[in-house]
């Protein structure tokens, strides 16, 4: 069984996963068409990969406060929810993304391999940060 991390936006999704619980890998990113069509594409994924539960990135303001983009992501949750059959659980991502651009930039990525991977690597770093938690 495994873990899937969410790091969602409107246009581009990020999917990490990680098989044993201890390291979190980037797996993906799905281009969002519609929102009918990005639900079945991680229902999909997560019948693939034998998921027992699905963390997503909740962005809050830097004054721990929900903002705009936090409510269309509990929006996400709540439909998300509705689909599978498997606990969906918020997990605080605020500043991942930054963090994750700055990660691909240290590893000597270009700027066109940062904007291709940045969701993918936001959703690694959020499930690592749970694992890290949650031992």
């Amino acid at each position: 069984m495994s873990i899937l991390a969410i790091d969602y936006g409107e246009k581009r999704v990020g999917i990490a996963v990680s098989a044993e619980g201890y390291f979190a890998k980037g797996l993906t990113i799905i281009k969002v068409k519609s929102k009918k069509d990005l639900l079945e594409k991680i229902e999909a994924i997560s019948k693939q990969e034998k998921t027992e539960k699905i963390i997503v990135g909740l962005p809050r303001t830097l004054e721990n406060e929900i903002g705009p983009q936090a409510k269309k992501v509990q929006e996400f949750i709540k439909k998300l929810k509705e689909k599978l059959e498997i606990p969906v659980i918020p997990f605080d991502e605020t500043l991942t993304t930054n963090e994750a651009k700055e990660g691909l930039k240290t590893s000597g990525a270009s700027a066109e391999e940062i904007e291709e991977k940045l969701d993918e690597e936001a959703a690694r770093l959020i499930l690592q940060e749970y694992l890290d938690q949650n031992r």
